[in-house]
């Protein structure tokens, strides 16, 4: 008998856990095509992406997210926003560096959940550049809110200095930076975001995301 490829350790780990976890990007990627789950989590909760997100491997990551965006789509909010069930932290809780919090923002992940006493992921980071990418994507969010019409002058730049991830991501109401722009009825932000999303394409090159 072959070996069960969703077999699970005393912990919980699958073969997808220790794949992600040993950076085998091919192994990971031979286990995705040959059915391993993608959705399986550890004993406290842990999906691959959370490993992923902890160990830094923004590439591994990706191949995650596309594995789920293609053949799972409409489970992509769940899996990005997984929380665990012993601390109740999702992906970007975990992020190690820019890179990995950069993908986890551009597909759709929620910037500012919180675990289970609390704290957001800007709060948890220990990397000065993801703490810098959290919290100004929070004030950008809070900008396009209040029609602050600073920020119409300012998202060029953003987009210059490889901020357009968050562009893509979400608050707790699940809501993108285009759509806070509509509700706040901010005219002006809406035409300029539509405009970026809809005549560019994302690409991630080195530890920045740009839009060519």
């Amino acid at each position: 008998m072959g070996i069960d490829i969703n077999s699970k350790d005393s912990n919980g780990r699958s073969l997808l856990h220790f794949a992600v976890n040993e950076q085998k990007k091919d192994k990971v990627i031979s286990l995705l095509s040959s059915g391993a789950d993608v959705f399986a989590v550890t004993a406290k909760g842990n999906t691959s992406l959370h490993i992923a997100a902890s160990r830094g491997f923004s590439e591994i990551a990706k191949i995650l997210l596309d594995h789920v965006k293609e053949h799972h789509s409409s489970k992509l909010d769940y899996f990005i926003n997984a929380k665990t069930t012993a601390t109740g932290s999702a992906a970007l809780h975990a992020a190690a560096n820019e890179s990995t919090a950069k993908i986890l923002l551009k597909y759709g992940a929620i910037y500012n959940p919180q675990n289970n006493i609390g704290q957001t992921p800007a709060e948890l980071a220990k990397n000065l550049y993801v703490i810098y990418l959290l919290r100004l994507t929070d004030r950008v969010f809070k900008d396009a809110a209040r029609c602050n019409s600073q920020l119409i002058r300012e998202i060029g730049m953003l987009q210059m200095m490889g901020f357009s991830s968050m562009f893509f991501a979400r608050n707790r109401d699940r809501q993108t930076l285009l759509e806070v722009a509509q509700e706040a009825n901010n005219r002006i932000l809406e035409c300029v975001l539509s405009q970026m999303i809809n005549s560019n394409q994302l690409v991630l090159q080195d530890s920045r995301i740009f839009l060519l």
